[in-house]
């Protein structure tokens, strides 16, 4: 069960911290920083509306919660048209695999070894995990799709073996910070009571 007051309810201080974490001025320490502290300040917010202790069961309870699905499509229906090019810039990187599924069964070297291409290929044949699951190119993504999506860039920005040197780790960060950034800022989600 989702309850959105929770949040304005923590006690004095916590939530403060959350909302200067989303404040901090996107980039000033750097594309993965800037995302850091975005993704920080939402698992925050998560947890206290979702009273889950699990990433995944918090996404859960969010990609499912009608009002976030709603207000996800305002954006994408409405006069937003810079989360729109977000989204669309963000979902043009798709699909973004797991690193570590990737290294597990490709081995270590295959973003070194292999081109996008061939590299999508064999994960395909590999059954490497990747989000969106069920997402076809072309297509707007759904508001399930795009925050499992942007859950994955976490995990393999927290637990992968992603770069700084690395354009395209660089761009897809970038961009799901990017999303989730203006997520929050338009839809004004930290602040709703219920």
């Amino acid at each position: 069960m989702v309850h959105f007051a929770n949040f304005r309810d923590l006690p004095p201080g916590a939530g403060d911290l959350v909302h200067h974490l989303i404040g901090a001025e996107p980039n000033q320490h750097g594309v993965f920083a800037s995302f850091f502290f975005g993704w920080m300040a939402f698992n925050a917010w998560m947890e206290s509306v979702t009273s889950q202790k699990h990433d995944r069961e918090m996404i859960e309870a969010l990609a499912r919660h009608s009002r976030l699905i709603a207000a996800y499509g305002e954006q994408m229906d409405g006069q937003n048209a810079a989360f729109r090019k977000c989204v669309g810039d963000f979902s043009s990187m798709w699909p973004v695999l797991s690193v570590r599924d990737v290294l597990a069964k490709l081995g270590n070297d295959a973003f070194q070894r292999l081109g996008r291409e061939e590299l999508l290929e064999r994960c395909r044949t590999k059954k490497v995990t990747r989000r969106p699951e069920d997402w076809i190119e072309g297509n707007d993504p759904s508001w399930p799709q795009l925050l499992w999506t942007i859950y994955q860039v976490r995990c393999n920005l927290f637990h992968g073996s992603k770069s700084p040197h690395n354009d395209y780790n660089v761009r897809l960060v970038d961009l799901a910070d990017c999303v989730l950034r203006k997520f929050i800022d338009s839809t004004g989600c930290f602040e709703w009571a219920e």
